[in-house]
């Protein structure tokens, strides 16, 4: 029949389509990656790696790269190499400088660190990328291109947002579970676009996932082995090609990324590259392998790639828990050591104020030739203040490293850390001082003094001035803090009234009473941007309170907190609305040998009552009560504060405690909301969905950075919190947040010391139970609240406030910010430029706009719009393909389609900046040198296109990227329009028979 035409053009077809998708015979290019993951503190403290390895390995790279000029080499951690250049000799850094220029030295990420991305808070992620992107746009005028995430235990979707802001062009992983790994790897999806906010469309990176770890294919690590003999290179050539051809299956490119090198390797660098060269030679001479290689950089792979015509799909979500076994999964370090958690969050905070109000006191003082001359706030003033906050930062950077933050790091090495964050809270303080003093001047200079732990001893002749900043652009209507001396007190305003007040006595560890200290609170109306200052003096009559000691209900004028027969929270009452929430609050601990620093082994589900012998202490005062439950030198307290302020909503707790030997501590909530096994945790900008996986409570747990909730149709119950800890929900109503642990075994991860962490603790925590709509548009500007306390700095005591001389308040604002846009940070960058950063904190939402020239001392000259680290002046537009389809993590997908509202596209008033929900926008800007007065028009340079300003990568289910549809169509078009031509002629042939 003539039928076997169609037959054959079908076969025809059907091969042309099979060969698109077949494993590919072409040869195999290997981008070999010479590389070192030094980390900044782990076994050794980050001086003792640099005195010992790092600088061993920097100066013996740079020997190996001037032997052959097809020698290359990638480095990451900025916080080493900016150590060993800045000591190199002139001729040397010459050497370096040429070596970067030629593209033979190439810079990957390029932060201070490698950041973790389970504990550290989004801000410092930024500030870390920043410090290192500064340094090498300084010294060599580059911008890293490829972000480098190799070594953090598990990973983020903060990650892809942020990076992505940051124009790199890609992103290379690692660490994630074993299984979600093997899965990608069957698929060939270790290659993907990764899409980290469902609210940010900007918010997607191109991302790599390596394949086994990152170290050189087993058997080819030189620097154990001692090399290559000459006999046996055929070999080992031969056993690497073939490792080769394993790993292209799990990929879609012909090109292969192979990294060469591990933790601190290349101290033997000419070990290295001696038997990395024998290996390269070997192939090069024998094509039949089916592999070429070369030297390359990691900037090189991805060049490769963007030549090619793939399709990728699209992962959105993130990568916890990160699990390397069935039993070891890493969730413990979500909690390890929670003094350097929170001291981390604490110094953060004082770092953000500082450099705000160096900003604000060096344009003053520019304006001010008696501020130059009688407060010393010179050039050299400049010079030095800028030099220890530059310290300041890089010592805050330098903890957020993965074995930083994490607390995984060894005992020494942890004081280390801790030592660092002293140091930048005491230079952060010295900045305070002289900045608030010159903001405060007024004829004279005052002394004001930080010190966060002062003791103010009241007597009858002196009035004590305070000085309280708010960094936040946000009015604040609060309760503040001091200790105090005395029953015996009262606070006033600048204007002499009495501010609304209660003195109680300092409780300690052991419940026992003081006589001798107390906790003075008064109520601290201060606007956005501000200085204020207030006074203590000595009073009359006592502060009254009554104590009790029986649990019963502490209130306010808007909930009211019931309470259990041991002190815990047993339901939260809105008065407003009169909705009661059970809440059945519980200490409570797991007991286990098996844990370690890194993994969290709860050996099942059994827990134990933490508290067993409780004494209680119930203080009632005017405007403050509190009820304290104090158990083996543990105290745990709750309060609630009186006010129609947005405080008055929230339920303050302080849960300080220590965790006995295999202990791991949680508190728990066992509450009456419908949640459908559904619970949120946040990535320090955005609620991310989780639903428990099985029974075992180490599956269950995810990081939470700053809160973590449980919500149903109408309400919610959330917990905000001021540092990093593990979070977890196993059944409907309940959650669980873990505290501390101390440890007695080492969990075979290469740390080889227990986290036998005998520290005490105190960990502050905000509870919220209302309505949705309310808490949703206010929770993110609450956790900065809570995040970013008011500061203060005490001044020479005076007689009487008519003794002060300087001003009562302050404001460096027109008017407060609206309450989803948030002063990210501001600070100086050199001796002409400060940056600035606007963040728009909704999750879901409009469009917003902003007109930062209500910043009232700031007279900007001009604004230049940056990427988030500062280093470039426009965005990256990816060159991969878009996506035709999207894998994964559809809780995410499903909490947009719930909770997103359409978009609606405004357009700017004249100095104003547009942000899109969880955008944020960074300019660099210069100040005029004259007296500022009103605001005037500033000049802007932005990225082109106001509301999309970045490449757009859309979701086409189940269909082909235009470039790939386009030749596929033509092909079948032109097969089909062959099938029709025979077709047509054959029936003319057989009309002609019949």
């Amino acid at each position: 029949s003539g039928m076997w035409y169609n037959k054959l053009i079908v076969c025809v077809l059907f091969m042309f389509l099979g060969s698109m998708i077949q494993e590919s015979d072409a040869t195999i290019d290997v981008f070999l990656i010479p590389h070192s993951h030094c980390d900044p503190g782990w076994l050794l403290t980050y001086q003792e790696y640099f005195d010992r390895k790092v600088n061993a390995i920097l100066n013996n790279v740079m020997v190996e790269l001037e032997k052959g000029s097809d020698r290359k080499f990638n480095w990451a951690e900025i916080s080493f190499f900016s150590m060993w250049y800045d000591n190199l000799p002139e001729n040397k850094r010459e050497k370096v400088k040429q070596f970067v220029s030629e593209g033979r030295l190439v810079f990957i990420g390029g932060g201070w660190v490698q950041n973790d991305e389970a504990n550290a808070n989004f801000d410092k992620v930024i500030d870390q990328v920043t410090e290192g992107h500064e340094y090498l746009l300084k010294e060599f005028n580059v911008k890293p291109r490829i972000a480098w995430q190799i070594d953090p235990f598990g990973h983020s979707s903060l990650t892809p947002n942020i990076f992505s802001q940051m124009g790199y062009e890609a992103l290379v992983l690692n660490r994630m579970h074993f299984q979600t790994k093997d899965n990608f790897k069957s698929n060939q999806h270790m290659e993907f676009l990764w899409k980290g906010s469902p609210s940010l469309d900007d918010s997607t990176i191109f991302s790599h996932v390596l394949h086994s770890h990152y170290s050189a294919p087993k058997g080819f690590d030189f620097e154990n082995t001692g090399g290559i003999r000459d006999g046996s290179v055929k070999f080992k050539a031969e056993s690497f090609a073939n490792e080769m051809r394993k790993r292209r299956n799990t990929y879609k490119s012909d090109n292969l990324m192979v990294l060469w090198g591990d933790d601190f390797k290349f101290v033997r660098a000419e070990t290295q590259f001696t038997n990395m060269d024998k290996i390269i030679k070997y192939v090069d001479e024998h094509p039949e392998l089916g592999i070429s290689i070369k030297y390359a950089t990691v900037n090189e792979y991805f060049d490769a790639l963007y030549e090619e015509n793939i399709v990728y799909p699209q992962y959105v979500g993130d990568f916890f828990p990160y699990a390397d076994g069935k039993d070891a999964y890493w969730t413990g370090y979500y909690t390890t050591r929670p003094l350097v958690k929170g001291t981390s969050r604490a110094t953060d905070s004082y770092l953000r104020s500082a450099d705000i109000s160096f900003v604000l006191a060096n344009t003053i003082a520019k304006n001010s030739a008696p501020l130059r001359n009688d407060g010393n706030l010179d050039d050299a003033w400049f010079e030095q203040s800028l030099e220890k906050l530059t310290q300041s930062r890089r010592d805050t950077d330098l903890v957020q490293h993965h074995d930083g933050i994490t607390g995984t790091a060894k005992r020494h090495v942890v004081s280390d850390y801790l030592s660092r964050l002293s140091r930048a809270t005491e230079y952060t303080g010295e900045i305070l001082e002289k900045s608030l003093a010159a903001i405060m001047y007024q004829d004279s200079f005052p002394t004001l003094t930080f010190d966060d732990d002062y003791l103010f001893e009241l007597n009858d002749d002196s009035t004590h001035p305070i000085a309280i900043w708010n960094s936040l652009a946000w009015n604040r209507d609060t309760y503040f803090k001091i200790r105090i001396n005395t029953r015996f007190a009262e606070v006033l305003d600048g204007d002499g009234d009495v501010l609304n007040s209660d003195i109680f006595p300092y409780i300690g560890k052991d419940g026992s009473i003081s006589e001798e200290v107390y906790t003075l609170y008064f109520k601290c109306n201060i606007k956005a941007l501000s200085v204020k200052i207030f006074f203590i003096k000595k009073f009359t009559e006592a502060s009254q309170y009554q104590i009790q000691e029986t649990p019963s209900i502490i209130q306010n004028e808007k909930v009211k907190v019931n309470l259990n027969a041991v002190g815990m929270i047993e339901s939260i009452e809105n008065r407003e609305s009169g909705d009661i929430t059970m809440i059945n609050q519980d200490y409570r601990k797991y007991q286990t040998s098996k844990s370690g620093a890194y993994i969290f082994r709860s050996g099942g589900d059994k827990t134990a009552p933490l508290i067993s012998e409780p004494k209680f202490l119930h203080i009632i005062g005017e405007f403050i009560q509190e009820f304290h439950v104090i158990d083996d030198n543990r105290r745990f307290t709750t309060r609630v504060y009186s006010g129609s302020h947005d405080l008055a909503y929230l339920v303050e707790q302080e849960h300080y405690l220590h965790a006995g030997t295999n202990e791991e501590i949680i508190v728990k909530y066992n509450t009456d909301i419908k949640n459908n096994d559904l619970f949120y945790t946040d990535n320090g900008i955005e609620m991310r969905p989780r639903k428990h996986v099985d029974n075992l409570p180490e599956h269950n747990y995810y990081p939470t950075v700053s809160m973590a909730s449980l919500r149903e149709s109408s309400k919610q119950f959330t917990v905000l919190t001021r540092q990093s800890m593990g979070s977890s929900s196993r059944k409907d109503g309940e959650l669980e947040m873990m505290l501390h642990r101390k440890l007695s075994r080492d969990d075979g991860r290469g740390l080889s010391e227990p986290n036998n962490d005998a520290t005490s603790v105190e960990i502050e925590t905000w509870i919220y139970v209302g309505d949705n709509r309310h808490f949703d548009h206010s929770r993110r500007k609450q956790s900065l609240m809570l995040n970013v306390p008011l500061v203060y700095l005490y001044g020479e005591t005076i007689p009487s406030l008519t003794d002060w001389k300087y001003h009562n308040e302050k404001n460096l604002m027109i008017d407060e910010f609206p309450s989803h846009i948030h002063l990210q940070s501001m600070a100086v960058r050199d001796e002409d430029t400060n940056f600035l950063r606007i963040m728009n904190i909704k999750e879901f939402g409009d469009i917003s706009n902003i007109d930062i020239t209500g910043i009232k001392q700031i007279h900007f000259n001009e604004l230049e719009e940056r990427t988030l680290s500062l280093n470039k002046k426009s965005l990256y537009h990816p060159k991969y393909q878009a996506v035709h389809s999207t894998f994964s993590d559809t809780l995410m997908i499903d909490y947009e389609k719930k909770y997103r509202k359409n978009l609606t596209h405004t357009f700017p008033a004249k100095n104003q900046i547009l942000l899109k929900p969880l955008q944020i926008r960074s300019f660099i800007f210069s100040t005029h040198e004259e007296e500022p007065g009103e605001p005037s028009d500033v000049k802007w340079s932005v990225f082109k296109g106001e509301t999309e300003h970045y490449i757009q990568v859309k979701n086409v289910d189940g269909g082909y990227h235009a470039p790939l549809l386009i030749p596929i169509s033509l092909t079948i078009f032109a097969i089909g329009c062959l099938i029709y031509f025979f077709n047509k002629k054959l029936h003319k042939r057989a009309s002609k028979k019949l």
